[in-house]
């Protein structure tokens, strides 16, 4: 007989942004990217699936884990939200509003960072017997 965890494990971030997103519009492939979930259309979709029948994640979804998932919500998420009300506000100052959207899409991968190494590189290749760790040559019997 399979032990019940008395505590069961809330859901972690991944999972509370699909429910937020999924909320928000109720397609599980495009929630399940928007949360964070890499593949092509059809893992998301698959993913997103697999969410859906996810208990905890359905409990939340149904409304029934409200307080599981006020228990969950980490400094992070309430740093978001922060965020989004902020970027949302249109009585703050433009600047500030500018500031929390580019967070939230930074948080949410919404931008690729791409960096340039500059700099020297020497490569030096050995051939022949004298190389570091050069195997000898076999020798051959002449017949």
């Amino acid at each position: 007989m399979a032990k019940v965890p008395t505590n069961p494990r809330p859901l972690n971030e991944r999972q509370l942004r699909f429910v937020e997103h999924y909320l928000a519009d109720p397609n599980a492939t495009k929630a399940a990217k928007k949360a964070g979930y890499t593949g092509t259309d059809a893992v998301l979709a698959s993913t997103g699936h697999q969410l859906l029948r996810n208990p905890k994640v359905a409990e939340v979804l149904a409304g029934r884990g409200k307080p599981a998932h006020e228990a969950a919500m980490s400094e992070a998420d309430e740093i978001r939200a922060f965020w989004k009300a902020t970027m949302r506000d249109k009585q703050q100052d433009p600047k500030d509003r500018l500031k929390a959207s580019e967070l939230l899409g930074k948080v949410n991968a919404m931008f690729v960072e791409k960096t340039k190494h500059e700099g020297e590189l020497t490569i030096t290749v050995r051939r022949g017997n004298d190389a570091p760790g050069a195997l000898a040559p076999k020798e051959t019997e002449d017949a």
